[in-house]
């Protein structure tokens, strides 16, 4: 017996390790030390590590040592002496060759690392490499190709699993899935592999997965795997669109689960384009409409829309979205169409910013907004139906929505009106009221004139009458003159007393024409169109629909109404008028003494001002709120009873 026969003195393995240093070339190697030094234990070798007997090798860490050699069947056979051996680690060396299928021999091994040669293996990955209880593997940058083992997928124990910057082709196994209870990373990027990315992979949690550089994979990817923070693939906007997860954002903040229609939402490979509701451009790249109106949304709209810069349409109408509108809107600065109406959307400082500079319609109503609506800058008030909101009355808040660029109001009714300048206000004047008293100086002024022409066609008559003949006829005229007057006032009105001397007569008159501008003045604040006041009889006739974009007048009164109207102003009003501009012509007559002349002035002006006050009166009172042409006559009639009061008393 020789002293290399007794394993006291010259153990097996120092026999292995020798073969396989020999085997890569060691007197090479960039760190050799101790290697075959008789006078040290082989566990003291460098990048050898004994168990804790230092009798059996379990680790041969030898990367980045310059190993050169030829990867075969018989360096496997020298290493699979090495009963105990649990981790190989070549990695960075200049070993060739290929992954011999006998590597299963290696029993206990747990982890190998054959990254990064420098010529790189061949070939493909045996499967018997999967008989293997491996936790950790790397064949990085190699040149290894074929497929990757499906079987790959019973290696249970795995944690790491980087097979990146090879020349792997066809499809990523689905079988890798079944590895969600081990791994932690899984690297297959930078190869040539192609096809779908299979859904499996996307049971995988808490895992680094990259697979990016393989351009001829299919898109998109799963949109689970698309969502994981630590995939490389969220960069990559042909297997991952970014704007299919914000779309599922939307989705999920609005229940989606309980829409009526949700047709490919959340599907795996589903292109975020073809998804119910989803329009994207004509390369199908970005998302530029999302109509989902009627579709039993719910919960809260996302702030992330804000994130599909390119959306030009979005119709979120009919449905029960709750919350607050989202400020964040008002980055899309494409859009042109927002309707956000029939909801419950609450909030009291509704802001959209500035950028909306494309937006030509925008729907707030029937919502529960509060407070007001800061300016956006409109440019479409020429469009009744382009902004609306509910700055209506009455309204379920103490006050109105505030809301000054709004071209419809709608109230807590449904009902709406436009919120534009009435033809009084595009004159320049601020409201009814205020124009009532333009309408009381014309008439004075009118009355005025037209007494002041009487007087000058009666001085131009008379100039070249003798003065004998006038003054035998002036009695005569003036007698004939006050009957007349009594005639058209009428004597069972009170405005006879104008043309008497009773001061009591006078405040009889004086009151009862008060009353008469009073009631009707009530009249004219009624009619007044301030759709942020509660306290006009203004009827809101328009109604914009749940499924239109266009909102229309009610409203029956027509032409027929009006001419009713009409019938019914000149039957009661005109005879008033004219006896009254008669009045007013009497007063500017040279043969009346003074006071005559100021008793047929008042009584004409008042007479006729009344008459015409009442009408303009029914004009504007029946325009606020006749919806019917039977309406515009019930109003009518009721107005021309204050005009009959005198008559009354």
């Amino acid at each position: 017996t020789t002293v290399k026969d007794d394993e006291e003195l010259c153990p097996p393995e120092i026999k292995i390790l020798e073969a396989f240093y020999l085997s890569f070339n060691g007197p090479e190697w960039v760190d050799n030390s101790l290697w075959l030094n008789d006078s040290v234990t082989y566990c003291s070798w460098f990048g050898v590590t004994c168990d804790e007997y230092d009798r059996s090798t379990v680790k041969l860490e030898l990367g980045n040592n310059g190993l050169t050699g030829k990867l075969g069947t018989r360096v496997i056979d020298i290493l699979s002496q090495l009963y105990k051996l649990d981790t190989l680690d070549l990695k960075n060396n200049d070993i060739t060759g290929s992954i011999p299928t006998d590597i299963a021999t290696l029993s206990k091994l747990s982890k190998l690392d054959l990254s990064r040669q420098k010529q790189g293996l061949v070939g493909g990955i045996p499967e018997e490499i999967a008989d293997l209880g491996l936790s950790f593997l790397n064949l990085a940058h190699n040149r290894l190709e074929q497929t990757i083992p499906s079987v790959f997928g019973t290696l249970d124990e795995i944690k790491v699993l980087d097979l990146s910057y090879n020349s792997f082709s066809q499809s990523i196994p689905s079988e890798l899935g079944r590895l969600k209870e081990s791994i932690t990373s899984l690297d297959l990027s930078s190869n040539n592999l192609e096809g779908w990315v299979p859904s499996e992979l996307g049971k995988l949690e808490d895992i680094m997965l990259n697979m990016g550089g393989n351009d001829a994979l299919s898109g998109p990817a799963p949109l689970s795997i698309c969502l994981k923070p630590g995939t490389d693939l969220t960069s990559d906007t042909k297997l991952c669109p970014p704007e299919r997860n914000i779309l599922r954002e939307i989705y999920i903040s609005a229940k989606g689960g309980e829409w009526t229609k949700s047709s490919l939402w959340l599907d795996e490979y589903a292109n975020h384009c073809l998804w119910f509701g989803v329009e994207c451009d004509e390369k199908d790249e970005f998302v530029v409409k999302l109509k989902l109106n009627s579709n039993g949304l719910s919960g809260t709209l996302s702030p992330n829309i804000s994130s599909l810069p390119f959306l030009e349409h979005v119709d979120l109408s009919d449905n029960d979205i709750k919350g607050t509108i989202p400020t964040e809107i008002g980055r899309l600065s494409n859009l042109n169409f927002l309707r956000l109406c029939y909801n419950r959307f609450v909030g009291n400082k509704t802001n959209f910013g500035h950028d909306l500079k494309n937006l030509e319609l925008l729907h707030l109503h029937s919502n529960l907004l509060s407070g007001s609506i800061a300016s956006i800058g409109w440019p479409h008030k020429d469009r009744s139906s382009s902004y609306i909101s509910d700055c209506g009355n009455p309204t379920e808040f103490e006050k109105s929505l505030g809301c000054d660029e709004c071209t419809m109001c709608c109230n807590a009714q449904g009902d709406c009106y436009p919120d534009e300048d009435t033809s009084i206000q595009s004159l320049g004047w601020r409201n009814y009221v205020d124009f009532t008293w333009t309408v009381f100086a014309s008439f004075f002024g009118t009355a005025c004139f037209i007494a002041m022409i009487s007087l000058g066609v009666d001085k131009y008559r008379n100039r070249n009458q003798n003065f004998l003949v006038a003054q035998h006829c002036k009695h005569e005229k003036v007698d004939n003159d006050a009957k007349y007057a009594l005639t058209m006032i009428g004597d069972d009105s009170v405005y006879q007393f104008f043309l008497g001397k009773s001061w009591v007569g006078w405040i009889i008159c004086l009151a009862t024409i008060l009353a008469q501008f009073w009631i009707l003045f009530l009249f004219v604040e009624a009619a007044e169109i301030d759709l942020s006041s509660d306290s006009t009889d203004l009827v809101y006739t328009w109604k914009c629909p749940r499924d239109q974009d266009e909102c229309r007048d009610t409203a029956g009164l027509g032409w027929e109404g009006w001419l009713a109207f009409s019938i019914l102003m000149v039957a009661h009003l005109l005879k008033d008028v004219i006896n009254g501009t008669k009045m007013v012509i009497l007063s500017g007559k040279e043969r009346h003494a003074y006071r005559p002349r100021i008793r047929f002035f008042a009584g004409g002006t008042l007479l006729g001002a009344v008459s015409l006050f009442t009408f303009y009166v029914s004009v504007i009172y029946n325009e606020a709120i006749a919806t019917s042409n039977t309406e515009v006559i019930v109003n009518s009639v009721v107005i021309l009873f204050v005009c009959d009061i005198d008559e009354l008393l």
